[in-house]
């Protein structure tokens, strides 16, 4: 299926969802995921902050701040997007296409762990983990995004080499996920 069409029809399911259906959903799978071996050792948790009706990631980020972990989320900048470490939900404000974005006086995440010199050069991180948004994912970790190509550019561009897991709602996992060579893939997706 081409990627254009399978994007209207998982925007289109996922927009049928209730609110209350959401909640419900996103609160199955922040459990699922905070039970997972690979959040509970990490130590640095990259996340994106929801947007309408993709899956609530504020429980999975108070949660991880709670429990002392360094929390960063994106803030997109033109065709780039970098992670800024937050304290709180105080410290973002509205911004690409509405969405809650870091504020300018965070910290990003390379400047906080990594030593990175170079896009090169290749960073492995076992202590951090990055949560992934999307519309489709199958079995074998390919994700289809919104077609930005945010994520795929970032992790190239800053050789950040680190567990990666999406989360979706159970009908966003099919059996093939059309891709191209350069998109990057997920270890794990958490369902409800």
């Amino acid at each position: 299926m081409d990627k254009k069409i399978l994007r209207n029809k998982m925007l289109h399911m996922r927009n049928q969802l209730s609110d209350e259906e959401c909640v419900k959903r996103s609160e199955q799978i922040t459990y699922h995921l905070i039970n997972t071996d690979a959040y509970q050792k990490a130590e640095y948790l990259l996340v994106y902050i929801h947007y309408q009706k993709e899956v609530m990631t504020d429980q999975i980020i108070m949660h991880a701040l709670s429990t002392g972990k360094h929390v960063f989320v994106p803030r997109v900048s033109g065709k780039d997007m970098e992670f800024y470490e937050i304290h709180s939900f105080e410290d973002c404000n509205s911004g690409f296409h509405g969405i809650s974005e870091p504020s300018e006086s965070c910290v990003s995440f390379p400047e906080v762990c990594c030593t990175v010199t170079s896009p090169s050069e290749k960073n492995t991180l076992q202590n951090t983990l990055m949560i992934l948004p999307g519309l489709a994912f199958d079995s074998t970790g390919h994700r289809l995004g919104y077609g930005g190509g945010y994520y795929d550019r970032y992790l190239a561009q800053t050789g950040i080499e680190c567990t990666k897991m999406a989360v979706a709602y159970s009908f966003q996992v099919i059996i093939d996920v059309p891709h191209e060579q350069y998109d990057v893939r997920v270890d794990t997706v958490i369902t409800d």
